[in-house]
């Protein structure tokens, strides 16, 4: 078994992407056309010369330690469709290499990641899937995170970033 797949509090690619540098960016940037940050929530940006924003500095330090660990492995659907936004993502953040692994069906996938979590072993860090599993499989197990805590970019907390905004989906 690959240690640096297992639960840990070292820092990691999953413990990266914990703190929102794919789910902020990534896939906000790929899916949905950014949106500006409102004037009231919009962090004051410093003069040239002067000190970064704490989540600049915060997002340097994700984006520097996702390029040590060089990947992020992504789980979606089989099939091509999630292509563009992980092309976009390997643009946007040279160094971070997007690895798609492709699942066929809720049947596999749910049993493949319950055994998983239950082991303590998280051999991907992005996963996209259908309603089926999240609602009733993994959410009743305890296998998801909230996502708004791991958010720091303000372009991405942004409800206009959201159909329906943040709280709407």
């Amino acid at each position: 078994m690959d240690q640096s797949r297992t639960m840990s509090n070292e820092p990691s690619r999953r413990g990266f992407l914990r703190v929102g540098a794919l789910a902020s960016a990534g896939w906000g940037a790929a899916c949905a056309p950014a949106a500006p940050p409102p004037p009231a929530a919009a962090p004051v940006v410093p003069a040239a010369g002067s000190q970064k924003a704490a989540w600049e500095t915060e997002w340097d330090k994700l984006v520097k330690a996702a390029r040590k660990a060089g990947k992020v492995v992504i789980q979606t659907p089989a099939g091509a469709g999630f292509r563009p936004a992980i092309d976009a993502f390997a643009k946007a953040y040279p160094g971070i290499e997007p690895e798609q692994q492709g699942f066929p069906d809720s049947n596999a996938y749910i049993p493949k990641i319950t055994g998983e979590r239950q082991a303590g072993i998280f051999n991907f860090d992005v996963g996209a899937t259908t309603v089926t599993p999240l609602l009733q499989a993994f959410k009743p197990q305890g296998f998801l995170d909230p996502l708004r805590p791991v958010l720091i970019r303000p372009d991405v907390l942004d409800d206009k970033a959201w159909i329906g905004g943040f709280e709407g989906r």
